[in-house]
């Protein structure tokens, strides 16, 4: 045995190979995130930022709704994505989704930063210690991950305040497919109450059900419990009659 050759010290790592081994292991995080504004350009503007994270494994999702006060739409958009990446306790590999083609060009270099410096200033700092990859994606086209930043930005803008922790927490399990009790209760609590409303299609005053979901909306609302599935499609079917929900409870028109 070479004792000269299996006593010798290895290499020192390479500046390459520790940046390798560095991108490796930092985890990878999926965000969408949305600014809104109500009053748009008014002394009276609300404006809101709804941030949606997602593990690589899809397992954890963690939401943010978050007050921004008198600000733009533009302004509010940046704001979301800084939120967003401020929220991340570790370096990551993010993969950032914004439908703000504003925000996404101007951070790919399209465009210069010839106003909002304050809050570019404030996008670029979150960015420092991440490798990010930055996406437009289209709004209100299905996307359930970028439609929740969404509402989570318009709901923060009229309530004029953060979100709650429980109804950010509610909404995570939903995203997850894994309501609790009490969210499968309060979906069967919103069937229950459309179903009461009128049977059948009443587009002119839009209560009640549709005739379409006439049929399965009944027969959810008439069952004792729902299991977990039934809430999920439920909640699918809620979606529609937002509006109508909002009336009796606000919270559920956000959940679904």
């Amino acid at each position: 045995m070479n004792t000269a050759i299996s006593n010798r010290n290895p290499s020192p790592p390479t500046l390459e190979s520790e940046l390798a081994t560095r991108e490796k292991s930092a985890p990878e995080v999926l965000i969408y995130a949305d600014g809104s504004c109500l009053k748009n350009g008014s002394d009276e503007a609300q404006a809101g930022a709804g941030v949606v994270l997602i593990s690589e494994d899809h397992r954890r999702i963690k939401l943010k709704a978050a007050f921004l006060g008198a600000l733009t739409n533009q302004k509010a958009e940046i704001l979301a994505c800084a939120i967003a990446l401020e929220s991340l306790k570790l370096s990551c590999r993010v993969r950032i989704y914004s439908d703000s083609k504003y925000v996404v060009e101007t951070m790919l270099g399209k465009n210069r930063m010839k106003t909002n410096r304050e809050y570019w200033n404030r996008l670029i700092n979150a960015c420092l210690t991440h490798e990010i990859q930055w996406n437009w994606v289209r709004g209100h086209a299905g996307n359930p991950h970028q439609e929740t930043a969404d509402r989570l930005s318009r709901a923060a803008a009229i309530a004029k305040e953060n979100l709650d922790k429980d109804t950010l927490d509610r909404l995570a399990e939903i995203l997850q497919g894994a309501p609790s009790e009490d969210v499968v209760r309060m979906i069967h609590n919103g069937l229950k109450t459309l179903a009461a409303a009128c049977d059948g299609a009443r587009k002119v005053d839009g209560q009640g059900f549709n005739k379409f979901d006439s049929e399965l909306g009944h027969r959810f609302a008439q069952k004792s419990v729902l299991t977990v599935q039934e809430a999920l499609v439920g909640k699918t079917m809620l979606a529609k009659y937002r509006t109508q929900i909002s009336a009796f409870d606000e919270q559920l028109a956000l959940l679904v």
